[in-house]
């Protein structure tokens, strides 16, 4: 009874890493392509592990920890010293820190059945259809229990997710520079903004005039696009100033909102640029 108990744990804890990997890997694929597609890579791997466990596969059981464990790993890399290519992120993420407790949880299951595999089950071979049937319905509910709070919280404070969030009030008292006072003033200035990836992505490269003042301006990362009354959030930025002196931000076009000819302003923390036409 005890094992069993366990396993039907692990089978929920291992979902549960797995669901919290599938429903933010929209936002990972906006910070980097690889990132996404490891997310997607985890949801698999997890349900993978739950059939495995489920079916007493002690194979289940090494693929969870192994999601589990690399999960836990890249999170603490990417909250200390930044993925590959990527700024080190906020430890406080409503979505994260879910998935490191159901991570870290796991891993205390598969160490528990190491300590108890010399137990017998006794109802491993007498399947229970009224226990299954409790089980489902209770990691259902679990999982809206959990999952729904944290989805409420990500949604009403985004900035907990993401240190760059603006919110559009914030934007509208910011004053607007022309692009040749950002020049003067901060070292920058937009070369170009344009659509790309089957319009799924805005391209928008600032030329760097002063790299001392640049620096000091997008030391953070903080930036956004501001369409209309939309404003869209900048995941990842790639700099090249030793190599062609281009800063390049790659902003989600969501519902392609940005179209050739669409006007479109670049923001950062405490100013924002005119607006330039998105070729």
């Amino acid at each position: 009874m005890k094992t069993k108990i366990l396993r039907g744990l692990a089978i929920f804890l291992i979902i549960e890493v797995g669901l919290t990997h599938y429903f933010t890997a929209d936002h990972a694929y906006e910070e980097a392509w690889i990132e996404g597609y490891l997310f997607v890579a985890n949801f698999i791997g997890a349900m993978a592990a739950a059939y495995g466990i489920y079916h007493r596969k002690t194979w289940g059981w090494i693929l969870g920890l192994s999601v589990s464990g690399g999960a836990m790993i890249a999170y603490v890399w990417s909250r200390t010293t930044g993925l590959p290519g990527l700024p080190a992120e906020e430890w406080l993420d409503p979505w994260g820190t879910t998935a490191l407790i159901a991570e870290g949880l796991f891993c205390l299951t598969v160490l528990l059945r190491y300590l108890w595999k010399d137990q017998p089950d006794a109802a491993a071979s007498q399947p229970n259809r009224s226990w299954r049937t409790l089980w489902i319905g209770a990691s259902l509910l679990g999982f809206v229990l959990i999952n729904y709070p944290v989805y409420q919280l990500d949604v009403l404070y985004p900035e907990l997710d993401h240190a760059h969030v603006f919110f559009l009030w914030q934007v509208r008292l910011q004053p607007e520079l022309s692009n040749e006072t950002l020049g003067e003033d901060y070292g920058l200035q937009v070369s170009q903004a344009t659509v790309t990836a089957l319009d799924s992505i805005v391209d928008v490269r600032m030329k760097v005039l002063d790299r001392e003042k640049a620096e000091a301006l997008i030391e953070e990362g903080h930036f956004a696009l501001l369409v209309g009354d939309t404003l869209i959030p900048a995941p990842h930025v790639s700099r090249h100033m030793l190599v062609n002196k281009t800063i390049i931000v790659m902003f989600p076009n969501r519902g392609n909102l940005v179209k050739s000819g669409t006007p479109v302003s670049l923001v950062f923390e405490n100013l924002r640029v005119e607006p330039v036409a998105v070729k």
